[in-house]
């Protein structure tokens, strides 16, 4: 067009048509560059928006995390977690103490209208597991108001299978060491139940002594035992009204006579005889 003016060759003007087709063509530009502006958009929509919005949503718990793990964080933890520990010692102790308090022992007066108190255990003998400690402190916790006169324990004294040799260790770990409160310092009347025979032994295990469970062995480690190993039991009546009879009943149990741990030294079979008699 340039080079017809220079020349002088008049250039020819758009028609009006060919002005709309022009017009309509730029829209039709201008609409496909909105519609690429508007996709773009969408997709920042799609992959940008939801982060920023998940972002959004999970920060009261990114705070939360950063604040549990920040310093100040860790300290209030450690501080929660040793009161506790704390606060549970002394709760331990506390009930502890009152029941091993001689001043709190001689002031409880429960149980004064009765002549004759004392408290019956059995089946306890577990070496210090299957809640034996917290079953002799609520024992305790109950003497020192009631303050028993005595104990009786019906037998199977220590598990599983009974003593085993002089000074057994089981004597510490399931008797002296567990019951030591003042309110069960009483005397322990005791018969044998088939564990302390020897039931529950291995095969070839013959080497349960039910005769150590004897006030002869057993007061020569603590002078509460009162035993004859399952025999001859006599003692004392501990008030002039009331007589209490301990009957061993293991070897009246004829299926037992057939067991290898039956056998063994002052056990069932050498029962037998008075047995029958």
């Amino acid at each position: 067009g340039r080079a017809r003016e220079r020349a002088g060759i008049p250039t020819a003007q758009p028609t009006q048509s060919e002005a709309r087709r022009g017009e309509r063509a730029t829209m039709e530009r201008r609409t496909v560059d909105e519609f690429e502006l508007s996709d773009l958009d969408q997709v920042d929509d799609l992959l940008v928006r939801p982060s920023r919005s998940y972002k959004k949503g999970g920060s009261s718990c990114s705070k939360f995390l950063r604040l549990v793990c920040s310093k100040v964080g860790l300290r209030w933890l450690v501080f929660c977690l040793l009161s506790l520990m704390i606060g549970a010692a002394i709760g331990h102790v506390t009930v502890r103490s009152r029941t091993t308090d001689s001043t709190s022992y001689a002031k409880a007066r429960a149980g004064d209208e009765y002549t004759t108190r004392f408290i019956v255990v059995g089946d306890w003998g577990r070496q210090g597991q299957y809640h034996q400690p917290e079953v002799a402190m609520q024992m305790a916790l109950v003497g020192a108001m009631l303050r028993p006169q005595f104990v009786i324990s019906t037998g199977d004294n220590f598990y599983p299978s009974g003593l085993k040799r002089v000074n057994d260790s089981q004597i510490w770990d399931s008797f002296v060491n567990v019951y030591d409160y003042p309110s069960l310092q009483g005397p322990w009347y005791t018969v044998l139940g088939n564990h302390d025979y020897g039931d529950d032994s291995a095969k070839d295990d013959y080497a349960t002594r039910p005769d150590l469970q004897s006030t002869e062995w057993m007061q020569s480690v603590d002078k509460r035992w009162v035993c004859c190993g399952g025999r001859d039991f006599n003692t004392k009546e501990a008030t002039e009204d009331l007589h209490l009879f301990f009957l061993d009943t293991s070897p009246f149990v004829h299926k037992y006579y057939g067991q290898n741990w039956a056998s063994v030294r002052s056990g069932i079979l050498d029962q037998k005889d008075k047995v029958q008699a």
